[in-house]
């Protein structure tokens, strides 16, 4: 028997973020938005007119920046959309605050790059290790669910 050493890796053992890919790959891409949102470092922007109302935060990433945005949010009770009649940021966290905050579809954006969950723990975590931990950081302070406890997913 002949064994030939043809490279010696010295990276760390793991290669994700403290080993959760499978966790956050199960998770859907909708959010209950709650009192927590401004605190977090999201920031509300009044739309007007067609276009509804979102919440964005940016964090830096690297060289790049990360970003979080959550769009169309409604009242999974009712499917009445959520802080259509908000127009500032003052008047969106109060509404919020008294508990009217929905369910919001969250978008992760990573640079000009837009990703979804698998795209994040796949080739992402490999080659960015830095950016998918900061994302995983941002993404549990937020409180994503898993998809069998979304009420948006249970729609159908």
């Amino acid at each position: 028997m002949e064994l030939r050493l043809l490279e010696i890796d010295e990276r760390p053992g793991t290669t994700l973020a403290d080993g959760r890919s499978g966790e956050l790959a199960d998770r859907c891409q909708h959010v209950a938005v709650d009192g927590r949102l401004t605190t977090l470092g999201y920031r509300f922007y009044a739309t007007g007119g067609d276009v509804p109302s979102f919440f964005c935060k940016r964090f830096a990433v690297g060289t790049r920046t990360g970003a979080i945005t959550l769009l169309a949010g409604i009242d999974a009770r009712t499917g009445d959309a959520i802080l259509d009649r908000c127009r500032s940021a003052r008047e969106a966290a109060r509404t919020i605050n008294v508990g009217s905050g929905g369910w919001w579809v969250l978008r992760l954006s990573y640079g000009a790059r837009m990703m979804t969950f698998p795209e994040l723990v796949g080739a992402f975590a490999e080659r960015d290790p830095a950016a998918y931990g900061a994302f995983v950081a941002e993404l549990d302070a937020l409180g994503v669910h898993a998809a069998d406890d979304c009420p948006i997913c249970a729609m159908g």
